[in-house]
Parts: structure tokens; C-alpha cells; sequence
């Protein structure tokens, strides 16, 4: 099996939005959101603990569905369309793919739909935060680093998901290659590329 990952170009979006803000005199408003190592260790662990959990899950849906071979995992954020617009959850769709690119998918057949997933603790102090007070939302540094939070964690998920696949008997599930983790942070949402998965 080999995997080709997008993280590189992920923590690079992300690494560009940090250098951004922090360039910024209102930096210091909003640091604090910025996740430090143990932290951002601790979301990587029960990430990695939900996602091995929902292929099991995943598992046992295509097992009943051996008819039908998804050869995508969409990963969509949910959440952003309700005040005050920022993700907490995100679930998992599995898609037979006709086409992915210039970042949209093209689908044949919707297979499974807001199976498991895991809760966006990265994102989760901010969204406290509006919910008590907006005035984040005025700073000149605000789409920068909710931006930066999204690509930071699509970067831990993509880094999550290609050590799970490592440990994982991926190939048990019922697919067909090549296989694409694909990601959005929202409905009608441009689509990432987290990873890509062929057989050698």
C-alpha cells in the first residue's frame, strides 16, 4: 500500500496564516488559541482513538454494503453554518468517487453519511469564546486565525490518519483503490486533499 500525504502542504497554509497574525499589533489577542505541543499531542491521541474507532464502525456498514465500494472518506466539518460560525464536530461520508479535483468531488453514489468522527477540539476555546463574546470577530487578524486553526487541525488529521493506516488493517475494508481522504470545513466548502492511498 502506499500513501501519499497532502500534510506537508497543509502545515504550510497553516505555518502562513501563524507568520501572518503574528506579524499583527493584535497578536496578543488572540495567542492564546494557539495550541502548545502537549496540547496538540493530546488532540493527535483522541483524534486517532475516534478515527480507529469509526473505521470499525465504517467496517460493519460496508460489510452489509459488499455491493457497494466507496473509494472515498469525505471528512466534513459541521457546525459553521449556526452563530457563531465556527465547526465543532466533524463526521465521516463515504463517497464512490467519479472525479476529485480543483478541490470539489464529483460523487456517483453517497454510500454512508455523518458515520463517526470526533469532536474539533482545536477550534473549541474560540468557539467558547464567541459564544460568550464577538468582538474577536473585529480584529483585522480574525479570518487569518480562524483559518489557521482549520488548516492546523486538517494537518493533525491528515498526520493521524497515515499513522492509523500504518497500524490499521486498512485493506479489511471493503473499498477500491486508489483511495482518497478527502476533507471540507463545511457545507459547499472548497475540498481538501488530506491523503491518497494505492496499492503497490
Amino acid at each position: 500500500m502506499r500513501i501519499k500525504s497532502n500534510q506537508d502542504q497543509l502545515a504550510k497554509i497553516f505555518q502562513q496564516k501563524l507568520d501572518r497574525i503574528k506579524e499583527s499589533d493584535q497578536f496578543h489577542l488572540v495567542e492564546n488559541f494557539i495550541p502548545d505541543a502537549e496540547k496538540e499531542n493530546l488532540i493527535k491521541k483522541e483524534i486517532e482513538k475516534e478515527i480507529v474507532k469509526s473505521f470499525h464502525t465504517i467496517s460493519e456498514i460496508l460489510d452489509q454494503k459488499k455491493d457497494e465500494k466507496p473509494n472515498a472518506f469525505l471528512f466534513e466539518f459541521a457546525g459553521a453554518d449556526i452563530s457563531p460560525y465556527i465547526p465543532t464536530t466533524c463526521w465521516i461520508n463515504g463517497h464512490s468517487l467519479i472525479e476529485y479535483s480543483d478541490k470539489t468531488l464529483k460523487s456517483e453514489k453517497l454510500i454512508f453519511e455523518t458515520t463517526g468522527g470526533f469532536d474539533l477540539e482545536l477550534l473549541e476555546p474560540l468557539y467558547e469564546v464567541l459564544e460568550e463574546n464577538d468582538e474577536l470577530l473585529d480584529l483585522d487578524i480574525y479570518d487569518d486565525m480562524k483559518l489557521m486553526l482549520i488548516y492546523k487541525t486538517f494537518s493533525i488529521i491528515a498526520e493521524v490518519i497515515k499513522q492509523v493506516l500504518s497500524d490499521y488493517n486498512f485493506s479489511d475494508l471493503v473499498i477500491n483503490q486508489p483511495f482518497y481522504f478527502l476533507i471540507t470545513r463545511g457545507h459547499d466548502e472548497d475540498i481538501e486533499l488530506l491523503l491518497s492511498v494505492q496499492k503497490t
